[in-house]
């Protein structure tokens, strides 16, 4: 009996049990313990604590690699502010606690970030095959062209032949006839604005509206066929009926991709905001992530340059949609006035956008092709757009603002009086 115990017990093929050497072994794992410990007593000797501890520790430790690369990207994304691994330590903190005290949760947390990095490929998939399909509202357009053409196939189908044609004939000396009868009612009307016709005479009217746009249709089914063969019709009918199924399907297709990638792109915001949910309320990530982004900004405020006062309008606009969006949860300007900010990159730019006109006019010269030369310098500052929060019309009024005020500094030297001249006709074909 004892022989057999010990064959069964050297036999490669019987399950071990779980090695707590090994385990104790793995890095990190020692430390992991020892912070448990500071909460509650732990027995290295028991193996069933040591094996499911481990399991949570390794849980925990894919957690920590995937959520921190998952916010950094997030960040990045939202924000345009590169985070380094030192930035992320207190993270480890947060994931740490979570698997000590709530040991499921962290289960829980790993599953949800192996979906977050599947849906941005459904989302791919679904772009993918849209643009596979083609542009809606292209197709839209198609499918309006080909409807036309079957009804002016249709017209040409009805009247084709001897017979089809009389019976156009007939229904036009009809009218005709009915023309006649309704003369005085058209006479009336033509005359007296405020008069109102029959009911028949209306029926009368939408016939000839009617009859008119068939004759159209037809003469458009003769032009591209060369005759009224009915056999040639019906071909043709054929074929556009079954192209305006195909459009149709693929304009359906197009609508279930957009319906199936709004409601992937709607829960994957929804996982994000829960994922990063506990790590926008850890102290210190808010504090680097916005010591960072504000960083940045005041870097570019202070470049010196009217490209890197607009670069610095458009961080301050990603760092203003993050503040009120952000699926990190984490406000770039808390405890800061945004406004004032934006104030101080609008004051800096337009005396930028000041300086360099005016350095752009004194360096002008007259001579051959004067207002060719001065319009050709000055067009990028007319072809402004947006200069810090000011619109559309609000840049173009400062620039023409600062273009008169320049000219008006302008000296008394033939050249700048020229110049004067110059800029007073730029201006005023601006404004028109």
């Amino acid at each position: 009996m004892a022989e057999n115990n010990k064959k069964e017990t050297n036999n490669p093929e019987v399950e071990k049990g779980f090695d707590i050497d090994k385990a104790l072994n793995t890095k990190g794992f020692a430390e992991f313990l020892a912070k448990k410990g500071e909460r509650k007593a732990v027995d290295v000797n028991k193996e069933n604590v040591m094996e499911e501890t481990f399991e949570v520790f390794e849980v925990k430790q894919e957690v920590l690699k995937g959520i921190k690369e998952l916010f950094k990207n997030e960040i990045q994304a939202d924000m345009g502010v590169k985070l380094e691994a030192k930035d992320l330590d207190s993270i480890d903190t947060y994931i740490d606690g979570m698997a000590i005290d709530k040991p499921n949760e962290i289960v829980k947390l790993k599953d949800k970030i192996e979906k977050m990095k599947e849906l941005p490929k459904q989302i791919a998939e679904y772009e993918s095959q849209l643009k596979a399909l083609g542009n809606f509202e292209d197709l839209n357009g198609v499918l309006s062209k080909k409807l036309a053409t079957r009804e002016q196939f249709r017209v040409a189908d009805k009247y084709s032949g001897v017979l089809g044609k009389s019976e156009y004939v007939f229904a036009h000396l009809k009218l005709a006839f009915k023309g006649a009868v309704h003369f005085k009612e058209t006479m009336k009307i033509k005359f007296n604005p405020g008069f109102e016709p029959s009911q028949e005479y209306l029926e009368y009217v939408t016939e000839l509206q009617t009859l008119k746009k068939e004759k159209i249709d037809m003469k458009a089914v003769e032009k591209n066929l060369g005759s009224m063969d009915k056999n040639k019709i019906k071909s043709v009918l054929s074929s556009v009926e079954s192209d305006i199924k195909e459009t149709e399907a693929m304009l359906d297709a197009i609508t279930n991709l957009e319906m199936l990638k709004a409601t992937v792109e709607k829960s994957f915001t929804q996982l994000k905001k829960k994922v990063f949910g506990g790590i926008s309320d850890i102290k210190e990530i808010n504090e680097v992530v916005q010591t960072k982004a504000l960083q940045q900004l005041k870097e570019m405020v202070t470049g010196g340059t009217v490209d890197s006062l607009k670069n610095a309008q458009s961080k301050f606009e990603k760092l203003l949609a993050a503040q009120e969006g952000s699926t990190t949860g984490i406000d770039p300007f808390e405890g800061k006035d945004a406004e004032k900010m934006q104030e101080a990159i609008d004051i800096t730019l337009q005396k930028k956008a000041s300086e360099k006109i005016m350095e752009t006019v004194n360096s002008a010269t007259l001579g051959n092709n004067a207002l060719t030369k001065m319009e050709k310098v000055l067009q990028p500052f007319l072809a402004e757009t947006k200069l810090g929060s000011l619109d559309n019309d609000e840049t173009k009024e400062f620039i023409i603002k600062s273009i008169e005020e320049v000219s008006s500094n302008l000296g008394d030297s033939i050249e700048d009086k020229g110049k004067k001249l110059l800029l007073a006709r730029i201006l005023a074909k601006a404004q028109v």
